[in-house]
């Protein structure tokens, strides 16, 4: 008897239903045969369905249908930019990386309103986090110019993909 399975992110298996063979990809006998598969490439935050699918010289059979869901990307968020001074600045956010060790994060920087170039980083404190609940984030800017508008973002990487905070700014100015 040889086993697949079958997955999708909706209860209806249709023609756009993923196939994975299982291992071992046989089974043989009349006892019970625990079958098991490692997927990849999967979206994150996303709930599938499975099933599982044995089919020998007699036909075809299939179980019930199971489900699950994956770890969504973090969650992140970019908030006002602090002790705003004529050269410096403090940058903040959260990030909630649903209990996965989150591998970068920064805050991303430039004077270009849209990040598109000239874009920096500077690492937050903390650097990491791999809990379930909303981390603040900072860290501070030093040798920024007079007048100049600067433009940033939260981002944060886990294994489950990479989301950023929206685009928000300051502008150091001089001391009357």
């Amino acid at each position: 008897t040889s086993v697949t399975f079958t997955y999708r992110t909706s209860a209806t298996f249709a023609s756009d239903t993923f196939t994975a063979t299982a291992t071992p990809s046989t089974a043989t006998g009349i006892a019970d045969v625990s079958v098991s598969r490692a997927i990849d490439s999967l979206t994150p935050g996303a709930t599938y369905f499975y099933r599982v699918r044995a089919t020998n010289e007699a036909g075809t059979s299939t179980s019930s249908s199971m489900r699950f869901t994956t770890t969504p990307a973090p969650a992140v968020t970019t908030t006002d930019a602090t002790s705003v001074t004529a050269t410096a600045a403090t940058l903040n956010g959260t990030v909630n990386p649903f209990g996965v060790l989150t591998t970068e994060l920064i805050f991303e920087y430039s004077t270009v309103s849209d990040l598109s170039s000239g874009v920096l980083n500077v690492n937050t404190t903390p650097s990491s986090a791999n809990n379930s609940s909303s981390n603040s984030l900072s860290d501070s800017l030093t040798g920024l110019s007079t007048g100049t508008t600067y433009y940033y973002r939260t981002k944060a990487t886990t294994a489950n993909g990479t989301n950023f905070g929206v685009i928000k700014s300051f502008t150091p100015k001089s001391a009357p």
